[in-house]
């Protein structure tokens, strides 16, 4: 054809060929301009059908004017043959970029955001272009972009469905072009829909985006096979490579391809604009916008900005927010007959708010009229109107002690002030920038608060009793006293007519949602054992909704989330079966006008293993990610990790081969199994699980073979020391336990090292087995002790712990939480007696993950769990 001319073109070069016709340089020879020739194959040619329909797909991708998209210029034909005449696009196409390796994450970033604005015009005019992959990309040697062959994948298609509708809406299959085999659409970058032969719609265009943006940052194709056939299969089914990206890829990109390259289309990403919005935020270092793509355009991110090459375990916290009279009401529409006078509309947005929360305990509050937030970052008080874009610091770090700021806020009933504990005391602060005032000096930590309209609060302690006092100041009295049976109250809330509503956390038996009224107490709702574990349910934060007549609450453990239940706010009695609002929801807020805000869980995202020098540099990443990936566990010739992630509702144990990276599944059921602990000696990992007979400490092979044996009954968190001797566990009691060492070569009697407790963790032996770690709530938060193995007297606390300790020959790692939360270290020696050296920072972190590190034996790594962020986008 060189030579040649067609028309009033002529040949100039072969640019290249493929299934889809050759592609040709040529002059137009009336116009005076370079073009590019498309002639199609001989099957197109020579179907009237089909070239009827190339027809008009080009008249309707002729209206696609962009300087990122390779215009159509039209559809010609010369003798035999049909051309199809565009825009001549310069420099090469993307594929033989990529042939030299991966682009610098700049580069490949500068060509994303073009394509986004090229599929963004597309997509807004109804086209999808179908067949998105560099080699449909054209860039120049300064990056300028222009996307090819939009929409001509569908026109190819032998016999569509309806071959009267627009061709670039049409549905797509992967099998066309008779005689010729040819995939249409390259089988690697095909959406899971469109491999099923499904229709495709711009979510497809969305999730090529996220293979190509892969593919610039990793030199690889996100699915690879030998055959088409393998290759769909593993577009079908294999997990994202999430290892290969580079350690110093940006958090924000990563982001943002978790959500292109989710399988579920409803769970992708919607709109590939939100995708230029997050690529523009993130080459302008903006990690506000940045982290709050397709949330409500007035949502601002209070995100700390971090830098690339020290940790950040965990990611902000988003704040759901269901504002609405009748939003209750939308909800729970199955539950009785609509009320066609209800106003239903229901406004839904997001807010990325980094509250350095304490394993999802509730640092916000709705104001009673539902127009203002109060919540806490980085343990100072801020303000955010709902109406307003930006939110305002209300008590800031200056106001506060570093170690010990805000937390628990709650509201006045006339919206005007906002109360919450720092510093051991209850305070108030009027929010039209008023001074703060001490209410009063508390004997514990409150866990939750609630303020009357006669200007008294109610508050409830850690392991303690339900107080009330004057907002004025004064003395606490009580108002409600612990039975023997009682743990704790909870999150107290107040009804407009006074009755006090909270829970309540037994040491035998199920927990309650109660009322107290005049000094009685009525209990109104009891949370059972949970459909999907045999363990006692645990209930939270319950609050009561007038507009919409519920009592909201929190259930965690089986059949968690957020639940309404109806309720009378008049009689005080339950009026129907409690049923689920938020599946997602993890603590929560509500006004009285129905304004619901709650916080999703941050484990239902993606995390991943990361290596961690002691200085906090990253290293580099470990395996894939995974869905609420925790608790590491490296076996003690640190070749292997056993760890916790979710399949479905349950957490299942996994064990990974850091040389080959491969992961393989140690259990299989539907109840959760967590606590992993390596057995010395034996290539056996023991963890807590669910059995017929209540929790128990099993253990199984590590290599997955033989049955699971069960090492202690109604016990939980197991540790072994390094000899394998001593055995150590919580042994369970109802919700109360005692730590326990089983001396395993004598079979005497456990000796109980703590003892009456609500709750023991992450136990740990020293090196030479004489002592022991662990953590408890004896002091109302979280603290880390130590005790001698082996009946000797004496208790150690460890200064500033927060984190589960991991000790190793002569140190002791923890972490520690506050303004800014740490990983701390402490010099410890066993001889002749225990020693402790005073605490020393190694680095600083965002937010620490509660349980989620171990450390090698020389103490020089540390593994520790990071989230991928994926519900900031």
């Amino acid at each position: 054809m060189i030579g040649k001319k067609l028309a009033h073109y002529e040949i100039q070069e072969m640019i290249g060929a493929g299934g889809m016709g050759e592609v040709y340089r040529a002059r137009d020879t009336k116009l005076n301009r370079d073009v590019a020739l498309k002639i199609l194959p001989e099957a197109v040619s020579q179907s009237p059908e089909r070239i009827a329909r190339f027809q008009r797909e080009a008249q309707v991708l002729a209206s696609l004017n962009h300087t990122n998209i390779a215009s159509i210029y039209g559809l010609e034909q010369a003798g035999e043959k049909r051309v199809l005449v565009m825009e001549l696009a310069e420099g090469v196409d993307l594929s033989r970029r990529l042939e030299n390796g991966s682009l610098p994450e700049e580069d490949a970033l500068e060509i994303a955001h073009q394509i986004a604005t090229a599929l963004e015009e597309a997509h807004d005019k109804g086209i999808v272009h179908r067949d998105l992959k560099p080699a449909n990309v054209n860039v120049t040697a300064d990056n300028q972009v222009k996307v090819l062959d939009f929409g001509l994948a569908k026109a190819y298609e032998e016999n569509p469905a309806d071959s009267g509708e627009i061709l670039s809406q049409s549905p797509t299959i992967s099998a066309a072009m008779t005689g010729a085999n040819v995939i249409l659409g390259t089988a690697a970058y095909m959406s899971p829909e469109q491999a099923k032969g499904k229709p495709a719609d711009r979510r497809t265009d969305i999730w090529a985006f996220g293979n190509v943006l892969f593919e610039m940052l990793t030199g690889r194709q996100v699915f690879e096979g030998e055959t088409v056939s393998e290759t769909l299969a593993a577009v079908m089914k294999d997990a994202v490579p999430w290892d290969r990206l580079p350690s110093e890829t940006l958090p924000g990109t990563r982001r943002l391809l978790v959500r292109c390259l989710e399988r579920d289309p409803k769970q992708r990403l919607q709109a590939i604009g939100e995708a230029r919005i997050a690529i523009e935020a993130i080459q302008r270092g903006d990690t506000d916008l940045a982290g709050i793509v397709a949330a409500d355009p007035s949502a601002v991110s209070q995100t700390a900005t971090s830098s690339p090459s020290k940790l950040r375990t965990f990611a902000p916290w988003t704040l759901t927010v269901i504002a609405a009279t009748a939003a209750i009401f939308v909800m729970s529409q199955q539950q009785s007959a609509p009320d066609t006078t209800a106003d239903t509309h229901v406004r839904k947005f997001h807010l990325d708010i980094n509250t350095n929360s304490y394993r999802g305990d509730r640092q916000f509050a709705l104001s009673p009229d539902g127009r203002s937030l109060a919540y806490v970052i980085d343990r100072s008080l801020w303000i955010r109107d709902l109406s307003d874009l930006q939110p305002r610091v209300l008590v800031d770090p200056g106001l506060v002690s570093p170690e010990e700021g805000v937390t628990v806020p709650f509201w006045s009933p006339d919206s005007r002030a906002v109360g919450y504990q720092a510093m051991g005391k209850l305070w108030k602060v009027p929010v039209d920038r008023g001074n703060p005032f001490v209410i009063c000096t508390l004997g514990n930590a409150i866990n939750g608060g609630a303020w009357y309209s006669g200007d008294r609060i109610v508050f409830s302690v850690i392991r303690g009793e339900i107080y009330e006092v004057s907002a004025r100041g004064g003395d606490p009295q009580v108002i409600l006293e612990r039975s023997e049976n009682d743990i704790d109250f909870h999150h107290p809330a107040v009804l407009p007519g006074g009755a006090v509503l909270y829970t309540v956390h037994r040491k035998q038996g199920v927990d309650t949602i109660e009322l107290l009224v005049e000094g009685e107490r009525r209990p109104i709702h009891r949370i059972e054992r949970g459909a999907l574990t045999g363990s006692p349910q645990v209930v939270n934060y319950p609050f009561y909704s007038p507009s919409t007549g519920h009592i909201l609450f929190r259930r965690d453990k089986g059949n968690l989330g957020v639940w309404a239940l109806p309720f009378d706010g008049a009689t005080l009695k339950v009026t129907g079966e409690a049923f689920l609002v938020a599946a997602d929801g993890t603590a929560l807020s509500v006004s009285n006008n129905g304004t619901l805000a709650y916080m999703p869980d941050p484990g239902a995202g993606l995390q991943e293993l990361v290596w961690i020098t002691r200085e906090g540099d990253f290293v580099g990443t470990l395996g894939e990610p995974a869905r609420n990936l925790r608790q590491p566990a490296l076996s003690p010739d640190e070749t292997r990790v056993a760890y916790v992630a979710d399949d479905g509702d349950a957490g299942e144990i996994w064990i990974l081969d850091i040389a080959t990276q491969t992961r393989t599944r140690l259990t299989f059921t539907s109840q959760n199994e967590v606590d992993p602990a390596w057995v010395p000696g034996k290539d056996m990992v023991a963890f807590s699980a669910e059995t017929d007979s209540g929790r128990a400490v099993c253990a199984k092979a590590a290599d997955g073979t033989g049955e699971t044996l069960v090492l202690l009954q109604g016990a939980t968190g197991p540790a072994f020391s390094p000899d394998g001797r001593f055995f150590c566990s919580q042994r369970m009691e109802g919700a109360v336990g005692d730590l326990v060492i089983i001396d395993q070569s004598s079979g005497t009697e456990p000796e109980v090292i703590d003892a009456g407790g609500s709750g023991f963790y992450s136990p740990m032996f020293s090196p030479d087995g004489r002592y022991l770690s662990y953590q408890s709530w004896e002091a109302g938060t979280p603290t880390s002790y130590i005790r001698p193995v082996g009946g000797a007297a004496g208790k150690w606390e460890l200064p500033q712990s927060y984190s589960d300790p991991r000790w190793i020959e002569g140190e002791i790692i923890y972490g520690t939480f506050g303004a800014k939360p740490e990983m701390l270290v402490i010099s410890v020696k066993t001889q002749p007696t225990l020693t402790l050296g005073s605490p020393r920072k190694l680095f600083e972190m965002e937010s620490l993950t509660y349980g989620n590190f171990d450390v090698t034996a020389d103490g020089q790594r540390i593994l520790m769990v990071r989230a991928l962020d994926t519900d900031e986008i």
